[in-house]
């Protein structure tokens, strides 16, 4: 298949959303198929980077109108991207319109206000209401309208397409993330089960209200206070260690330690020493930092919100608290530095479910449904082939 792939971020393996569809094309590559990404990185320099989520559909209408050389079988375009592209009217020249979510925008936003109408977070700027309240929830439903194939990350966000934007069932399919192959079978020890032994705890992803972040400050500052043994480090926060550490009292700050950055694979390098990861999120799609976390033998604490409560089991392969409460996730992390007998418990049970999240899965599922796109295509459009690259 030809495969061209557009992501709705600069293009940056280490990153969520632009990892993903980067881990996703290498494995492409691997199976043969000829595949492309474009990302802002590939918008003219002269567009300022605040104006590069308006510019991207139109420039990706006008590269697909003016490229040369064979058009692709497939376009899989993120979500709110694809709209311009469409809408052009079917032709031999018009690929098959994949739109895929990283976690959808309309949930986000309601997940947004509903914290907002809980007094926990501030209320949206005239900015956010303009365009994430706004134009951005139009784009992204007018990108699932007009695509051949609807892409989500779970089923929460799958069952809010279908029921609520009504896009018809059979457009509709349900994709998770992967982990590198480097981070499957990673070797897993034991923790020793003496309660005053170090305890290392990560929270990885950036530090943004809808991580859940003031929720962990809340539990992690009592926890310091009251275990001497345990410390924190915070991993792809984007932000720097002074913006981390001032939600932290004084007395605790020496045992946080803050990685702003990293490259995926030097993960399990990382969180050798931590054998928790705190997850407090209020809102997330898929995270791939979580499984990734799990895959490297750590053990999570998530909350009950959509996404990671969908394939991890309470007591099981992780602790779920409710979301939004600073006190349910410090009894749970308390819970785990005591009992380290099921802490191993839970960290063994997490690392196995973490094995079946591959690249090479993911990437299988969606090339049987982008086949069975193009085979819904009329005849007189179908590609050479369904396989291969030729």
């Amino acid at each position: 298949m030809r495969i061209l792939m557009a992501v709705h971020h600069e293009l940056d393996p280490n990153a969520g959303a632009a990892g993903a569809s980067w881990q996703l094309a290498e494995e492409y590559r691997r199976l043969g198929h000829e595949t492309e990404i474009y990302s802002f990185s590939d918008l003219p320099r002269a567009i300022p980077a605040k104006l590069k989520p308006l510019a991207f559909p139109w420039f990706l209408g006008w590269r697909l109108k003016t490229r040369s050389g064979r058009r692709p079988d497939i376009a899989d375009i993120s979500t709110g991207d694809a709209w311009i592209v469409g809408r052009v009217r079917r032709s031999a020249n018009r690929p098959v319109i994949v739109t895929r979510s990283y976690g959808l925008e309309h949930t986000a936003h309601e997940a947004f206000l509903a914290h907002v109408r809980r007094k926990a977070i501030r209320g949206p700027s005239w900015r956010y209401r303009l365009y994430h309240g706004g134009f951005r929830l139009w784009e992204v439903a007018a990108s699932l309208r007009s695509s051949d194939l609807n892409l989500m990350v779970s089923e929460h966000d799958a069952r809010y397409v279908h029921e609520v934007l009504k896009i018809p069932v059979e457009r509709v399919r349900v994709v998770p993330h992967g982990i590198p192959d480097a981070f499957a079978g990673q070797p897993l020890r034991t923790v020793s089960e003496n309660t005053e032994s170090p305890i290392g705890i990560a929270m990885i992803g950036s530090h943004l209200w809808r991580k859940g972040i003031q929720y962990a400050a809340e539990a992690l500052n009592i926890v310091l206070a009251e275990y001497p043994q345990a410390h924190v480090t915070f991993l792809g926060t984007v932000h720097g260690r002074e913006e981390v550490i001032r939600h932290y009292s004084p007395r605790v700050q020496a045992r946080i330690t803050v990685v702003p950055r990293y490259q995926r694979q030097i993960l399990p390098v990382l969180v050798r020493d931590h054998v928790i990861n705190l997850f407090p999120t209020l809102y997330e799609g898929f995270s791939l930092a979580l499984v990734e976390a799990m895959a490297c033998g750590l053990a999570p604490i998530v909350t009950s919100a959509p996404g990671a409560s969908e394939f991890l089991r309470d007591g099981y392969d992780a602790l779920i608290v409710p979301p939004a409460d600073g006190g349910a996730l410090e009894r749970a992390v308390e819970k785990l530095i005591l009992d380290r007998s099921l802490l191993n418990r839970i960290r063994r049970s997490a690392h196995q479910t973490a094995q079946g999240f591959t690249w090479s899965r993911v990437a299988g599922q969606t090339l049987q449904y982008y086949s069975e796109a193009l085979e819904a295509t009329p005849q007189s459009m179908m590609p050479v082939s369904l396989h291969g690259s030729s």
